[in-house]
Order: structure tokens, then sequence, then C-alpha cells
């Protein structure tokens, strides 16, 4: 087998696991929102390894770009509560390592980076388009 096919393979297969084991912490948050169990280190450790992805250096698909959308879309039910999530957030950081730490702090600089460009394209977008009516309106 070659090496390109070898490693997406692997990219693959670690994609369904991270999938299936998304599946499985959104199911346990459900059980847990619903009374019939209370939360538990093993499960709250699966946030944490998913985190651990950002270093992965052959998983590009998987880096902190889109774990940032994974936490923040993917990560719990959609009917969770706001309170359920605090809970689990809670947990989750009661578990972290310095680890952890880097790499949730690597996502959201990332997302900072990201809004600050944002901000700064639309200001200059709407600065243009000022400038542009303006000029038109002196034509006129």
């Amino acid at each position: 087998m070659s090496v390109s096919l070898i490693s997406t393979l692997q990219m693959s297969v670690r994609k369904t696991a991270l999938q299936k084991l998304m599946d499985l912490y959104r199911d346990y948050c459900n059980r847990c929102s619903e009374g019939q169990i209370t939360t538990s280190d093993h499960f709250e450790q699966i946030p944490c390894g998913m985190l651990m992805l950002c270093f992965e250096k052959d998983c590009k698909e998987l880096k902190s770009q889109s774990m940032d959308v994974i936490i923040a879309e993917d990560l719990f039910p959609a009917v969770l509560s706001f309170e359920e999530m605090t809970r689990h957030w809670i947990h989750m950081f009661s578990l972290f390592t310095p680890f952890h730490v880097k790499a949730l702090t690597i996502i959201l600089s990332l997302k900072r980076r990201l809004q600050t460009e944002m901000q700064a394209y639309l200001a200059q977008r709407k600065k243009e388009k000022l400038s542009y009516e303006d000029a038109s309106i002196a034509i006129c």
C-alpha cells in the first residue's frame, strides 16, 4: 500500500472514531440531563482527548481551526440546557492538564485572531463603500 493511501485510511479511521466518541459524549450528556447518571471523569475525558488532537502532526483536518467548530457546535446535544453545559465544562476543566490548557488557549487565540481580522475587513469594506458613495454623490 502506498503511503498516501495509508495516511488517508488513518485519517478516515480517526474521523470515524471522533464522530463515535462525540455521539457517545452527547448521549452521556443527555443521560446526565435526564438524571439517569451523574457526571463521570471517564466520560469527561472524551472532550479532553479531543482537545489533544490539536497537537497531532499528521492530522491536519482535526487541527485547532476545526476543533473550534467541534467544541462550539458539535460537542453537546442541541437540546442541552446552558446550566447542564456549564456543569460539564466545569467538570471537564477540573481534569485539564497543562497540555489541555495549552490546546484550548491555541484554539481561543485563533478564534480571537479570526474575529479581529474579520472586524478589520468589515471596517475597511464599510470605509470603501462610504468613500465610493461620497464620490458618486460628488459626480452627480
